[in-house]
């Protein structure tokens, strides 16, 4: 329970507990009684009773105190006793579990985020062994971007897999594929977005663009 003590210091808690209090199965009415508990303790409260919190709240005092037996119950707030034996109300059970949840999920996120920058650099090797060449730039944008859309490494593979039956080999030929099968998924479940060809749109529209020779038609 102390390891993650120093960090509510450093993670805003409340942010995570307004984000995340579903989750936790907690309700609204908990949601404001934890808040108005923090309140109270900033203010130099340091024991929260429901008749405290009854004269700030617009709950009556059985509701509250339903409310906080539940959070006791289930170690989201606690009673301590200080260094005088008197006893304070503490936060420290719903911050440690709050914090926890957040650093756990950061780490599955960093997780999929080096797993898709290995996935995308064995896609990338592939390519460039079934073109017999390194990617450009633009191409290598153009697998990034598949990623940042979401696609499945096993479509792509497939998409490669129909291009080299077809003996065309580029990346252009298989955005058309994955496109394709894109507008296909997106019509079954809630009809066509035309924002993936937009982006492919401006894209061609700025490669295009860059290269004109600009010298060569604007500076006579």
């Amino acid at each position: 329970m102390k390891t993650h003590w120093n960090l509510p210091e450093i993670i805003d808690w409340r942010s995570l507990l307004l984000d995340q209090y579903k989750t936790l199965g907690l309700s609204e009415p908990e949601v404001m009684i934890l808040l108005m508990a923090d309140y109270c303790m900033q203010q130099g409260e340091s024991l929260i009773s429901p008749d405290l919190l009854a004269l700030k709240m617009g709950y009556d005092y059985t509701t509250i105190d339903r409310h906080l037996s539940g959070l006791m119950a289930r170690g989201y707030l606690t009673l301590e006793e200080d260094d005088q034996q008197r006893l304070r109300t503490s936060l420290q059970g719903v911050q440690t579990l709050l914090i926890q949840q957040f650093l756990h999920s950061q780490t599955k996120r960093d997780t999929r985020s080096e797993e898709t920058k290995s996935n995308q650099s064995s896609l990338i090797a592939r390519l460039e062994d079934e073109f017999a060449r390194p990617l450009s730039f633009v191409e290598l944008e153009t697998v990034r971007f598949w990623f940042e859309e979401g696609y499945d490494t096993e479509r792509i593979l497939l998409a490669l897999k129909k291009a080299s039956e077809a003996k065309v080999k580029n990346i252009r030929y298989l955005d058309k594929i994955l496109l394709e099968w894109q507008k296909q998924d997106e019509q079954r479940k809630e009809g066509y977005s035309t924002l993936s060809e937009q982006w492919r749109n401006d894209l061609e529209k700025t490669i295009e663009i860059a290269n004109i020779d600009w010298v060569d038609k604007h500076g006579k």
